[in-house]
């Protein structure tokens, strides 16, 4: 086989793998809930429909999940400049009006009230650490207005408050948790908060090239419950019972 003709078989396969791969990495992150949440661990799953809601301003949406009875965590700049916010459970047809109680555009995170004395969510436990690298993790949110959740694993600390988790966010997953499941139920390891790009170096029949794999970046557990006790003791609500919150 002369040069150039091993030259053009090797462009071939080098293409049919780029093509492989990126095929496989739309589908990974194609999944809605309806396929997704067969395979979720059922107190993950319940704590989806209960506990994880949309939220919709006149500028856009966003996630929020409860952190206490009324009480929602979100994103800063999911509800940034919102004169109207509205939050939905869409599993049980519920919806509210909400106000910002707490905002903090520093660590975007922002804690959102609202009257639903009837409604009595799961309340999940906040990690008082940064998850490991290769800690399992759950991402569940509303990405492009759907309901969605994505699997993966906490990968490495990117600054005091954040670190990186491998599922994609949507537009639309901002301000949704990250969660882990085991012994301790359900543990908010943090809020999903933006999108970063990495390159991977993928290295086949002698060549390396390098892709674009899009990172989850998460606010981190500690600096949720750090928000929590300054935010918390001035609303005059039913703390979230993981959270010790100073008088």
């Amino acid at each position: 086989m002369n040069a150039e003709n091993k030259g053009g078989k090797l462009r071939t396969i080098k293409r049919a793998i780029q093509l492989l791969l990126l095929t496989t990495l739309i589908t990974a992150c194609s999944l809605t809930s309806c396929t997704v949440q067969k395979t979720l661990p059922k107190d993950i799953s319940h704590y989806f429909r209960t506990s994880v809601w949309k939220v919709e301003t006149q500028a856009g949406s966003g996630s929020a999940y409860f952190i206490a009875k009324n009480y929602l965590l979100t994103n800063a700049h999911v509800v940034a400049g919102a004169t109207e916010i509205t939050v939905h459970n869409k599993a049980q047809t519920l919806s509210y009006p909400a106000t910002v109680i707490s905002s903090d555009s520093d660590i975007d995170l922002a804690l959102l009230h609202i009257n639903a004395d009837d409604y009595y969510p799961y309340i999940a436990q906040i990690s008082d650490r940064i998850p490991k690298p290769g800690d399992e993790l759950f991402g569940i949110g509303y990405g492009l207005g759907t309901p969605q959740a994505h699997k993966g694993f906490a990968q490495e600390q990117i600054s005091e408050i954040t670190f990186l988790a491998d599922f994609v966010t949507y537009p639309g997953d901002s301000g949704s948790p990250a969660v882990s499941h085991g012994k301790r139920g359900i543990v908010i390891q943090g809020t999903r908060s933006a999108v970063a790009s990495y390159p991977i170096g993928i290295s086949y029949i002698g060549y390396v090239t390098q892709m674009l794999t899009q990172m989850s970046i998460v606010i981190s557990g500690p600096t949720i419950r750090e928000f929590l006790r300054r935010s918390l003791p001035t609303t005059g609500c039913a703390v979230n019972p993981f959270i010790e919150v100073e008088a």
